[in-house]
């Protein structure tokens, strides 16, 4: 019952809060995301399937689509989805999309609705894969 007051209420305040600025914690790099990475923060890959199986993920991160393929999206389905994937608003969190665009919209939005620390990775997955960084497409 406590979980499903605490969705409504991350939801209503998102659809109520008004304009989206950024309030994240930050715009982090490929170096500032490996010792992140190091640090066992949790990586949320917010891309649609299509796009992990094209250009793969960074290990060990967790796939929770938010938007997508027609740019739409679910709140409570991704909050719910968070849940399962043991993500806790009280600790560190990384949003990745494909350029880093998609991930700063959900950035705002979980910091709005009481995350506490989350990161955005400035060019996404594109980016990583750019630095000569690890991917799999094992998932």
């Amino acid at each position: 019952m406590m979980k499903k007051i605490f969705i409504f209420l991350l939801i209503a305040s998102v659809m109520f809060g008004g304009k989206i600025h950024k309030i994240y914690k930050a715009d982090i790099d490929n170096q500032e995301l490996e010792k992140l990475i190091n640090q066992k923060v949790k990586i949320i890959d917010i891309r649609t399937p299509p796009e992990w199986s094209f250009l793969g993920i960074i290990p060990n991160s967790k796939r929770v689509m938010f938007f997508d393929e027609r740019g739409g999206y679910n709140i409570r389905g991704f909050i719910t989805q968070l849940a399962k994937e043991g993500v806790n608003p009280e600790e560190p969190l990384v949003i990745i999309c494909r350029s880093g665009n998609r991930s700063v919209h959900v950035s705002n939005i979980l910091t709005q609705i009481g995350f506490k620390e989350v990161y955005n990775v400035r060019q996404g997955i594109k980016g990583w894969i750019k630095a000569g960084k690890k991917v799999t497409k094992s998932f």
